[in-house]
């Protein structure tokens, strides 16, 4: 077991070094991370956001999601699964902080209605407010290329960048 912890924080340590934050001393996983929950209320959807925030090898790292629901929809209900939408992001707090885009996935009936604009727009100013100064995702798809130009992002073949 403690072979297995070893193999899981080296492999942590790697991650975040991998996004260029600086490692400040060997510690352990925190046993019970943080959570933020907070919903909003917009139009005809509610947006629930999600956040936990850890310490992985002396980094805290803030793992959050938005998802997207009806307004109708009962709180007991409100699983990722029963989303229309949702983005997932991780924020690596250093000097200066970084935010990685996960995933963005809107369901085809929602799509063409702002509603991505809108999830991007909520985790940038989320991000923001943590002193992230540049996020980036890994993909785009190709017809997701325009979407991105239009948020003002830079878009390579394997990478959409934004200043904030």
């Amino acid at each position: 077991m403690n072979n297995m912890r070893q193999v899981t924080q080296a492999m942590a340590a790697m991650m975040v070094m991998s996004m260029g934050a600086t490692v400040a001393s060997p510690m352990m996983f925190q046993t019970r991370p943080q959570s933020v929950n907070k919903e909003l209320r917009e139009g005809g959807y509610t947006l629930v956001i999600r956040e936990t925030s850890e310490r992985v090898v002396g980094t805290r790292i803030i793992r959050g999601s938005i998802y997207i629901f009806p307004a109708d929809t009962p709180r007991k209900l409100q699983i990722p699964e029963s989303s229309l939408g949702t983005i997932g992001y991780e924020v690596f707090m250093g000097t200066p902080s970084k935010g990685r885009i996960v995933v963005v996935v809107l369901t085809p009936e929602v799509r063409r209605r702002g509603l991505g604009t809108k999830l991007v727009s909520l985790m940038e100013s989320r991000m923001k407010a943590l002193h992230v100064k540049r996020v980036a995702g890994t993909w785009p798809v190709e017809e997701a290329v325009e979407f991105w130009q239009k948020m003002g992002y830079t878009v390579t073949k394997d990478l959409v960048v934004k200043e904030l």
